[in-house]
């Protein structure tokens, strides 16, 4: 399928009435582009946001146009939207404005970062690594005083300056650090340890290590893209397992993995 078409750049934002679209929104990246952009914009969101029956969607989508989905072409620009959602989040964190949820943000990171890696190493046909949780770290001080902060933030009125959605978003940060807390040395250890087998070097803190990686990085060429993708994709997936917890159901929304696309097995249950 060739040729540029409007796209939303953030497909699935819209309003109807039975199988009618009356109205779309939030379109202030929309451009113009590969229309198979926006179908892959919807396989990048699910099921992290569901967004119905994307392998019905994809044939209705066929039979609609009268050709063919380019797969390839999606499994690009699965990769190019992930990537390009990841900055999002990252922004967020910094934003010192009134409202806002960090702790989302930082869950974003994680997921979104850990797909985009699998959505990549789906098309370079690599095999990715899993990771199981190691024990929880006695950190009793800490979980004391975030412990404290929650239960103060919970008694803390409603009223027209603190909403109770915007005092559970507040408690929601303390939650999160209390269980990043458990994690922390595992997950530092593992990313200073990794980063510093790969770039030769000796770093003593992760962030003199991630300086060195972007160095290496920079200076990268092709050879380097499979131990590159292994290595984020480790690092997300800490971050999402420790998001999920040690006692986490199997289908966590935070560990749910791209679905393949390249085999076309996302077809085989529809007719």
């Amino acid at each position: 399928m060739t040729g540029d078409t409007f796209l939303t750049g953030d497909c699935g934002q819209f309003l109807s009435d039975g199988p009618d679209v009356t109205c779309i929104l939030d379109v202030e990246i929309g451009h113009l582009g590969d229309p198979m952009r926006d179908l892959a914009c919807y396989r990048g969101r699910h099921p992290i946001e569901n967004m119905g029956d994307i392998p019905a969607l994809f044939l209705h989508y066929e039979q609609a146009s009268g050709q063919p989905l380019d797969y390839d072409s999606i499994a690009f620009h699965t990769v190019a939207f992930l990537c390009e959602a990841y900055y999002g989040p990252r922004f967020g964190l910094h934003d010192m404005g009134r409202g806002g949820d960090w702790v989302e943000s930082m869950i974003q990171i994680a997921v979104i970062g850990r797909r985009a890696m699998e959505a990549l190493a789906e098309i370079s046909g690599l095999e990715l690594e899993d990771i199981t949780l190691p024990a929880p770290e006695e950190t009793p001080l800490e979980d004391l005083a975030l412990g404290k902060l929650i239960a103060e933030l919970g008694r803390l009125p409603e009223s027209e300056a603190l909403p109770d959605w915007q005092r559970n978003v507040l408690a929601s940060i303390p939650h999160y650090l209390r269980g990043r807390g458990h994690y922390r040395t595992w997950c530092d250890t593992a990313d200073l340890a990794e980063t510093n087998a790969l770039t030769g070097k000796t770093a003593t803190s992760l962030t003199e290590a991630n300086a060195d990686l972007v160095r290496l990085i920079e200076a990268a060429g092709p050879e380097q893209d499979a131990v590159l993708t292994r290595l984020f994709h480790r690092r997300f997936l800490r971050q999402c397992l420790v998001i999920a917890g040690a006692d986490s159901p199997p289908g966590h929304i935070a560990l749910a993995k791209i679905e393949p696309i390249l085999d076309r097995k996302v077809l085989s249950a529809v007719g």
